[in-house]
């Protein structure tokens, strides 16, 4: 039970000092510079012979696009980021839970179900995002030239997954709530 503890103290401290502040530079530098950090990074990598699938087509048109299509590009991608931050939060909270030692309670429970609705849907938005991002940024173009793409990415596979493990954990959650309280009920 200490171990679980340290390590959630550990990982809430690094949620508020690194991960947090990092989304929010991530954020602002993507759309005020107009080259993402993940388009470098996939130009980099891409160029040492590796393919990322961070990059996409459209975070290189951020600097050439009209004040309108940068501003609805915002909201558009401000979303993804609203969602993640949404979902760390949640993983404060039940941080929180733990370091109280409430590992099977339903407190836990439902962060764990809350925690895995938020992946979904940002899961699912992230499709979503890109065909978006990739109308907004060609929507200035001329007709003809303007492009709608769907792109289905390693990163939303893996997302996917991810997502079916919070699944698994949210009803192992459930059922060790469950035997901890027969167990409490039990003399």
């Amino acid at each position: 039970m200490k171990s679980i503890k340290s390590y959630a103290r550990f990982l809430e401290w690094f949620c508020k000092l690194v991960l947090i502040p990092g989304l929010v530079i991530t954020f602002i530098h993507k759309w005020s510079e107009g080259v993402s950090v993940f388009h470098r990074v996939n130009e980099i990598l891409t160029g040492l012979g590796y393919s990322t699938g961070l990059g996409y087509s459209w975070e290189s048109n951020i600097s050439s696009m009209p004040v309108l299509s940068c501003v609805l590009g915002v909201v558009v991608d401000g979303i993804s980021y609203g969602l993640i931050v949404w979902g760390v939060f949640c993983v404060l909270k039940l941080l929180k839970a733990y370091k109280r030692g409430e590992i099977f309670s339903f407190e836990t429970f439902g962060f764990f179900r809350k925690l895995t609705k938020i992946a979904f849907i940002f899961t699912a938005y992230e499709v979503v995002n890109h065909m978006l991002m990739s109308l907004i940024s060609s929507f200035h173009n001329p007709p003809g030239e303007r492009m709608l793409s769907i792109q289905i990415s390693n990163y939303d596979i893996t997302n996917l997954f991810i997502v079916g493990c919070l699944f698994v954990i949210s009803s192992l959650m459930y059922e060790g709530y469950k035997l901890k309280k027969d167990q409490d009920l039990t003399v």
